[in-house]
């Protein structure tokens, strides 16, 4: 999540012979991971996001990329600090490359391990070029936090009125609620990390659901669920303000604004929120919001 005013909270050419397993590959003196199963398990246990180069042993711009970019100490030690980096071999990983639409190399993405999109730039990056485009990238999900007051008469969800109820796995597939979030919201708000939820420990608030981490983290959020519940049911103030649009926002992008949590559905809309949160959390928002029927973007 996002503290203000701190920083802000992506058909191949293939080989005859396919090589079974991966291994681990390096560029410069930093480790890469090659299995992209390992390594969205390890960002997701370190709450980071993946950072994926997509590359072939003949690719001259890769090679050229390895040797000088990915060898700086600068690179290596933000990489090292805020991503866990991916090496995919297009030829030996074509189900990865696949996954990611890969058409030209090298690639390089920053995935969000969560909901598997991100950013993408193609073709050789220089030194300056490559971290500018890391700290446009950096996933820090942040919790903002504003100075000014919400009125009292736009409060809508309030302690006492908001409740919250065990909800089982079958019933998560079963009762047709939506998902709020996978992740765990207790963790987001308590430690600005994402960490994925469980559906074994599940709860819904009204027709939506969220997932959590354990079940002392469920019942944490069972005892005072205003305290971790986004407002706006979790759709982005910006998106509504701006396009009259309902769109749903994510737990990587929240944001709290005098101890209520609002989720925001892009990093530009965080930024934006974050300049002026009371433009966006005005009456007209918070009403449209509650009474719009409409169907809600992803």
């Amino acid at each position: 999540m996002i503290r203000v005013p701190s920083r802000i909270a992506l058909p191949l050419l293939v080989t005859a012979v396919l090589f079974a397993g991966t291994v681990p590959v390096q560029a410069g003196s930093l480790h890469w991971e090659s299995d992209y199963g390992k390594a969205k398990a390890q960002a997701i246990e370190e709450s980071k996001p993946i950072l994926a180069m997509f590359t072939a042993s003949w690719c001259g711009p890769c090679r050229k990329m390895k040797s000088s970019t990915l060898s700086d100490s600068t690179v290596e030690r933000e990489l090292a600090a805020h991503f866990v980096p991916l090496m995919v071999d297009v030829d030996r990983d074509r189900a990865t490359s696949r996954k990611f639409g890969i058409t030209a190399m090298p690639t390089i993405m920053v995935i969000d391990p969560s909901t598997e999109r991100g950013e993408t730039v193609r073709g050789f990056q220089s030194r300056s070029q490559f971290l500018s485009f890391l700290s446009r990238n950096k996933q820090d999900i942040q919790l903002a936090s504003g100075t000014k007051q919400v009125p009292a008469k736009m409060e809508q969800t309030a302690a006492s009125s908001l409740k919250a109820e065990k909800i089982s796995a079958a019933e998560l597939k079963s009762s047709g609620v939506e998902m709020l979030s996978t992740n765990c919201l207790v963790t987001v708000v308590k430690e600005g990390k994402l960490a994925e939820g469980k559906p074994e420990f599940a709860a819904r608030v009204g027709d939506l659901a969220a997932q959590f981490s354990s079940r002392q983290l469920l019942d944490e959020f069972l005892a005072a669920p205003a305290k971790f519940w986004p407002e706006l049911q979790g759709n982005c103030p910006v998106s509504f303000k701006d396009s009259g649009k309902t769109v749903r926002g994510e737990a990587r992008w929240a944001v709290e604004y005098d101890d209520q949590l609002f989720f925001c559905h892009s990093r530009e809309h965080a930024l934006k929120f974050i300049e002026n949160p009371s433009s966006y959390i005005t009456e007209e928002v918070r009403v449209g919001l509650g009474a719009t029927k409409e169907k809600v973007v992803r």
